[in-house]
């Protein structure tokens, strides 16, 4: 019953797939963790500031590379053939990072290592909102950046488990941990489908129906079946041509699509700039400043710390679907400005006095901000993706990402210097930007909850009225209005076109979720 609330029937099928392709964001968690956690190891004890800055950031700047190519392979060979390549990347990479000799020889295996990494990464998000059906599309892909945290857990314990060694396997063990996922992704990849929507794009219809029937009929051609199949096909024209003729520049031809533009990129930018990466890449350094320096006592802490971070952006995954995604964001970010202010304060009480009750709150303000940022912007990260038409929707997450990795770039290189500099000082910086992403946030942020891609655009086209800046608070009523509006015009198509539409439960349909909407029957055939 619990998972009928979630998923459609057929889920037993359908997980196996999913779990190959939420891989991805496990060697994500592995790699980004690493740097992290094997600096409490002895004999990573030298690199300081700049120098252990580019050693973090150098795979960053192959994600960035990565992210201006992998789309184009990705759209050619299909989402399966753009994992393989970057799965097979990532294994060779990997054992070259792990057998690394000299400090060359590690920033440019890590640097090709996060370039194929993006091939699994553009190729996996892509094939689970195209192969999932409707209901649990949202649960999906709010599961798809937790994932990150898995590889978090595998890496931190896998530390935990050589901090003490006493020569270089204290951290090339690690390192070769990272191949795991993609080895798992290589050997599964004959036996799971192509995205049944690049099939047909591709005028593969048949072999699109083969994988819905599989996978979403459980073998048997229904009806449900057939109504998808034909759905994907009758847009697949459409998409083509659209995606055939977008331009990068479209995403500001007009002011819904700059504020979608904009959405999207402070997203990007918020999912790093929120004093994250700090957590993330420098835990150690955060730890030693309130006098934590046990190796094996910082490795144990990051390790129960990812588990907590897991359970709670998962739990908060599932709620996206009957919360809403503006409810989640705007505590998520309150939250965090909050704990980060009293994480600020006792990081410099503790600078001051040395008292270890500060340095005790300190440790508890990391696992409280955790699960705040998660709630925010680990499981909701793919939000801005719903806001766009299917033809430009690639070239707005490729922006979305390159802003994610600028970010991602500067936390790596910047925040060690920082953190040397000023210490517990450069905390003040994030307290400024998690304000001002709360009032970005709160006027701009639309409530997309409960709506089709097509009902979202209607409304960024201005269905009811120019979009504004300062929508966000009304936007769950706008939509609404505007999910009656569209739905009483695809009845009435409907029945224009061979007057066999279902206008009575079309009406019933727009005119529930709102009372201003409630009992209006009013259809304008064109």
């Amino acid at each position: 019953m619990l998972l009928s609330s979630f998923f459609e029937p057929g889920i037993m099928r359908r997980l196996p797939v999913y779990l190959i392709f939420l891989m991805t964001l496990i060697q994500f968690g592995v790699e980004g963790s690493l740097s992290g956690n094997i600096q409490a190891s002895a004999q990573w004890q030298d690199p300081r500031g700049s120098k252990l800055g580019i050693l973090t950031a150098i795979s960053t700047l192959g994600n960035m590379a990565g992210n201006l190519t992998a789309p184009y392979f990705t759209d050619r060979l299909g989402r399966k053939g753009s994992l393989l390549i970057g799965a097979c990347g990532t294994v060779l990479f990997v054992a070259l990072q792990s057998a690394a000799q000299n400090l060359n020889w590690y920033l440019a295996s890590r640097f090709f290592l996060g370039f194929f990494l993006l091939f699994c990464h553009n190729a996996s998000p892509a094939f689970l909102s195209e192969f999932a059906p409707t209901k649990e599309r949202t649960t999906v892909l709010s599961c798809y950046s937790p994932f990150y945290f898995v590889g978090a857990i595998v890496i931190s314990w896998t530390c935990y488990s050589t901090v003490n060694w006493t020569n270089d396997w204290s951290w090339r063990a690690p390192s070769l941990v990272q191949a795991v996922p993609a080895l798992i992704q290589i050997a599964a990849w004959p036996f799971i489908p192509e995205s049944p929507r690049w099939l047909a794009l591709h005028g593969k219809s048949d072999e699109a129906l083969g994988v819905l029937v599989r996978y979403h009929g459980c073998g048997v051609e229904t009806e449900a079946v057939r109504d998808t199949l034909q759905d994907i096909t009758d847009n697949a024209e459409k998409q083509h041509i659209e995606q055939s003729t977008s331009r990068w520049k479209d995403l500001f031809q007009n002011k819904s699509f700059t504020m979608r533009t904009t959405i999207a990129m402070v997203v990007g930018i918020a999912s790093q700039w929120s004093g994250n990466g700090l957590i993330s890449y420098y835990i150690v350094l955060i730890l030693n400043s309130v006098g934590i320096t046990d190796g094996k006592t910082q490795t144990l802490f990051n390790g129960m710390l990812n588990v907590w971070s897991l359970l709670f952006c998962v739990g908060i995954a599932f709620a996206a679907q009957k919360i809403g995604r503006r409810p989640i964001i705007l505590v998520g970010i309150s939250a965090m400005l909050a704990v980060w202010s009293v994480f600020t304060g006792l990081s410099a009480g503790y600078a001051q006095t040395g008292s270890q009750a500060m340095a005790g709150g300190v440790l508890a303000m990391i696992y409280l901000f955790n699960a705040a940022y998660g709630a925010a912007w680990s499981s909701l990260f793919m939000y801005p993706v719903e806001m766009w038409p299917s033809g430009i929707r690639a070239k707005a997450l490729a922006a979305q990402n390159v802003i994610d990795y600028l970010g991602l770039f500067f936390n790596a290189f910047v925040n060690p210097i920082a953190m040397d500099a000023i210490a517990w000082k450069y905390y003040t910086v994030y307290i400024v930007l998690l304000a001002a992403q709360l009032v970005f946030a709160y006027f701009t942020f639309p409530e997309t909850r409960g709506l089709s891609n097509e009902e979202i655009c209607d409304y960024w086209d201005g269905q009811v009225g120019p979009v504004k800046w300062t929508n966000g608070p009304k936007s769950k009523k706008l939509l609404l209005e505007s999910q009656q509006i569209s739905r009483r015009r695809r009845a009435a198509q409907r029945i224009a076109a061979d007057g066999t539409g279902s206008l009575e439960e079309d009406v019933k349909l727009a005119s529930t979720g709102s009372k201003a909407g409630e009992g209006e029957a009013v259809v304008v055939l064109v």
